[in-house]
């Protein structure tokens, strides 16, 4: 998965788990709100006190009587509630129908839920996944570099001092105790094609490094070397030819490859003249 495409998923899953988050907020808060009592209905019900009349008086036990007065607060059979001239007060039954939605808790708990646990996985395998690469460059490469590059660089003094057998001698003792090192192998097959002037030399330890796993890259030009050896002192050129077709067909994304076809362009080029 290449670094966009991640950035682009974190984003979405981000963008989703906010939006299922607010509106799950948003729906616990309007069920919490339904589930109240209402203290105005309850006042309703009961109706207002009436005040107590004076001590003694007959009227401080009974029920007040009814006087006209009290027949403006009563309710008409039009308006039970007796609302019916007040444009202020919100009219019922637009409210119920407002409110009539049900909350769809469920519905953006279960996509919070989802859209958060599909976000911790993807950062858990980002995590791990980075873990793990620099745990295996450690075990591989991060507690023997200080050793053995210690090795190696002793072996690149006796080549600077003209010691060429003794550096060779000292790489493949490194070679032998970190069979990873390619690199060792390479420079082993280089002072033998370019300071001791061995072609056959060279040509061995590069056909033993191309039968090793190395990155691609790595692997194309280690054949570049060993076609220039084939076609050059070797005079094979045949083999050079079959090596250079090999890299493009199997290594044909690599640089190396690139070179190869521009070698290969010149060979047939050559060809056809000379028919």
């Amino acid at each position: 998965m290449s670094g966009i495409i991640r950035f682009l998923i974190y984003l979405i899953l981000i963008a989703v788990v906010y939006h299922f988050g607010t509106r799950f907020l948003e729906d616990y808060e309007t069920v919490n709100a339904s589930k109240a009592p209402s203290n105005s209905g309850l006042l309703d019900e009961l109706g207002s006190p009436s005040p107590a009349g004076p001590p003694g008086s007959e009227d401080s036990t009974d029920s007040p009587s009814i006087t006209d007065n009290d027949t403006a607060n009563t309710s008409t059979p039009e308006d039970p509630d007796g609302n019916a001239d007040d444009p202020d007060l919100p009219d019922r039954t637009e409210t119920a129908e407002v409110n009539s939605e049900p909350p769809r808790l469920g519905y953006h708990g279960g996509g919070f839920l989802l859209s958060l646990i599909s976000l911790g996985l993807l950062v858990a395998w980002d995590v791990s996944h980075l873990i793990g690469s620099g745990f295996i460059s450690f075990l591989f490469r991060g507690e023997e570099q200080g050793v053995f590059d210690d090795e190696y660089e002793a072996a690149e003094t006796e080549w600077n001092k003209g010691n060429y057998l003794d550096c060779i001698n000292m790489l493949r003792e490194y070679l032998k105790n970190n069979p990873r090192q390619q690199h060792a192998a390479l420079r082993i097959a280089e002072i033998y094609e370019k300071d001791l002037n061995n072609p056959l030399a060279a040509a061995l330890e590069y056909e033993e490094i191309l039968e090793k796993k190395l990155p691609r890259e790595r692997w194309g030009w280690a054949a570049i070397h060993l076609a220039n050896l084939y076609s050059g002192p070797m005079e094979k050129p045949e083999q050079a030819v079959a090596l250079l077709r090999r890299l493009e067909r199997e290594y044909g994304d690599t640089q190396a490859a690139q070179k190869a076809r521009e070698r290969l362009a010149i060979i047939d080029n050559v060809d056809e003249s000379a028919e």
